[in-house]
């Protein structure tokens, strides 16, 4: 079976203008890697169902140069679900980024995303968990440079 490709979010490559300096990439204590599907999730949340633009993108992002292990934590923004599964997330919001460090808090895979409907995970968000677990146990994973 092929490995499924992560790409960097932040820092982000693709985005950085080329004034930016290494220290500017040194700034975020977390990196951060998605799947194709965690991207495609974000992008329809914030197209759809985001009252103000860009703020859950922002929120990541404050989380990722602070250090996802800051905010981690029972009632803080990154949580622990099961098998070394974490849910990132924001008061404001029903929507979640799920996924996993890669040996220590600088480093973590966001395997997929969810808009909660309420309070308790239904059984298909519970089976995303699963997946991100799996994922995580296998090593099926790869990153990738985006073109």
């Amino acid at each position: 079976m092929a490995k499924i490709p992560v790409y960097s979010v932040f820092p982000a490559p693709r985005l950085k203008p080329k004034e930016w300096s290494v220290e500017r990439e040194a700034r975020y204590r977390t990196n951060v890697w998605a799947t194709e599907r965690m991207i495609e999730q974000l992008t329809w949340y914030q197209r759809h169902k985001e009252k103000h633009k860009g703020f859950f993108v922002k929120k990541l992002e404050r989380y990722a140069i602070d250090g996802f292990d800051l905010y981690q934590g029972d009632d803080r923004p990154v949580r622990l679900e099961w098998d070394q599964v974490y849910r990132i997330g924001h008061q404001s919001t029903l929507f979640r980024v799920i996924g996993f460090y890669v040996g220590n808090p600088s480093e973590f895979i966001a395997v997929d995303a969810y808009l909660k409907s309420g309070m308790k995970l239904k059984a298909s968000e519970r089976e995303r968990i699963n997946h991100a677990a799996q994922l995580r146990a296998s090593g099926n994973w790869v990153k990738r440079e985006v073109k």
